[in-house]
């Protein structure tokens, strides 16, 4: 959801890069300023109802900025914005799949507004480099399975659990790319992240039980045993929850690294007496840019990672455990 909102401010500041190299009156600093202050507050108060909020403002003000800083959305070479910000204004979508498609085109505006610019972007000052997103549709799973097995004590394993959980996401590869307004060219240079959101988790297998009570004796015996038998998913890991987000990616250096991340769900035997939470929580994968590219090119990633330890720490992830990506990419 926040990459929503950082998208929106780049493609104001894309605008701004036409007309930055001229002195700006108080207000034009002012509203820049606020666009900032904007960005920070969602990092500050992730929370999903301040997201039409903040949406809905920074749209007027990129408009007033167009209108009072650069002299309108019809002059200076700047085709209308009408249709692109009421679609950068408009709420999330009822569904993921819509939703990313949404953000899909938010992002993809600003590729297209560049390409339409590129004569009036163009200076003879200081280079600046403009970083440029594109858009380009993923697909696909991520695969959790395992458990956690408590050390023996008293003479038996007092605590056991063994699950396979797949959530199933769509999302988009941002492909960031660099425009010089010296050139007028992209460079060479590329970033990568992704943004995601999950359409379904399902618990396909589910095993394993808790001792609740011992005999008084030593070393004695469990008397009161529950077995693991349903689950709960925390809502927020449902769209349009905030944490409905299943895949990340990010440049680090010279690397594109990958990372899943588990959904909260919470293990229950049929009274509610014995819990238990998914414990294997991530996986990562690191790749180099030459690597990603070619993956990219053969539109499908995909990795198994072992992620167990040895901790005792509740809710755990034994060795063993491991968790699997398998993704599709739309060719870009």
């Amino acid at each position: 959801m926040r990459f929503i909102i950082n998208c929106m401010a780049l493609l104001v500041t894309i605008f701004f890069v036409g007309d930055g190299l001229a002195a700006r009156p108080d207000e034009c600093q002012e509203i820049e300023a606020r666009m900032e202050e904007l960005n920070q507050e969602l990092e500050d108060s992730p929370r999903l109802n301040d997201l039409a909020r903040i949406q809905n403002e920074l749209g007027a003000l990129s408009m007033k900025y167009m209108e009072r800083c650069m002299g309108g959305t019809g002059g200076g070479g700047f085709p209308s914005m009408s249709g692109d910000m009421e679609l950068m204004t408009s709420p999330p979508a009822s569904t993921p799949e819509e939703e990313i498609i949404r953000q899909r085109k938010i992002i993809n505006i600003q590729r297209q507004q560049i390409e339409q610019n590129r004569a009036s972007m163009i200076t003879e000052g200081e280079e600046q480099l403009v970083p440029v997103p594109r858009a380009v549709p993923i697909r696909g799973s991520v695969v959790i399975n395992g458990g956690f097995k408590s050390s023996p004590y008293r003479g038996w394993v007092w605590h056991e659990i063994t699950y396979s959980v797949t959530e199933s996401f769509v999302g988009n590869l941002i492909i960031k790319e660099y425009f010089s307004t010296r050139t007028g060219q992209y460079t060479e240079g590329k970033d990568y992240s992704m943004a995601t959101l999950s359409t379904g988790i399902n618990v396909t297998e589910l095993g394993g039980r808790k001792c609740l009570k011992a005999s008084s004796g030593l070393p004695g015996y469990c008397v009161d045993w529950e077995s693991f038998q349903r689950h709960e998913v925390a809502k927020d890991e449902i769209y349009p929850g905030f944490y409905a987000e299943a895949l990340f990616a990010e440049t680090e250096n010279d690397q594109v690294v990958v990372r899943t991340k588990s959904p909260t769900v919470t293990f229950k035997s049929f009274s509610g007496r014995a819990t238990d939470g998914l414990g294997c929580f991530s996986a990562e994968k690191a790749y180099s840019r030459d690597q990603f590219n070619s993956l990219i090119e053969q539109g499908k990633i995909q990795f198994t990672e072992e992620v167990g330890s040895d901790s005792q720490a509740t809710p755990g992830c034994s060795r063993g455990s491991t968790i699997s990506l398998e993704m599709f990419i739309d060719r870009p």
